[in-house]
């Protein structure tokens, strides 16, 4: 997504894996239709050692989320699991995802 696109907003952000904070402040956000978001995005190449998150809803059923682990990777490929929303935040025992 590009900084102009109209969907792409800036919030507060928190990205927080096994108890460790890789995302805390503002950051961009990218919605996507069915609800979800993609955390941490950026408009002009992915930043050197970055980390962001996916979370997708998944019609009826849970929302998944997953992030890049490795800072360097630039697809979200590894399985936070499912997580539901509490209190504004996407939550499991693993994680914790939120874009206020």
């Amino acid at each position: 997504p590009s900084q102009s696109d109209p969907a792409l907003t800036q919030r507060d952000c928190l990205l927080v894996v096994d108890g460790v904070t890789h995302v805390s402040g503002r950051c961009l956000v990218y919605p996507m239709g069915d609800g979800g978001f993609t955390l941490n995005v950026w408009s002009r190449g992915k930043p050197a050692r970055s980390h962001f998150a996916v979370v997708s809803l998944n019609g009826q059923g849970p929302a998944e989320a997953s992030w890049n682990k490795d800072p360097d990777d630039s697809h979200a490929w590894d399985p936070l699991g499912n997580v539901e929303l509490k209190d504004g935040c996407w939550v499991n025992a693993r994680a914790r995802i939120c874009a206020r």
